[in-house]
């Protein structure tokens, strides 16, 4: 891999990421990301309901404050 494609593949890494936090997901990834931060939230003692915790990202999210 030459230079420019690394530049390339990590600006889209990028974009997709912004675009995750704007909500802009493919239903699969979405449900892998929730499940991912649900647990996250879990372990980091901000939350034991795995439901709720999916719930706090969704609406963090929503509301661009995971931004």
């Amino acid at each position: 891999m030459n230079q420019l494609e690394r530049k390339s593949g990590n600006s889209l890494e990028i974009e997709e990421a912004r675009d995750a936090l704007n909500g802009k997901m493919e239903t699969d990834v979405k449900e892998v990301v929730l499940e991912l931060v649900s647990y996250i939230l879990k372990l980091a003692g901000k939350g034991d309901d795995l439901e709720e915790n999916k719930k706090k990202a969704i609406e963090n999210i929503e509301n661009r404050k995971s931004l």
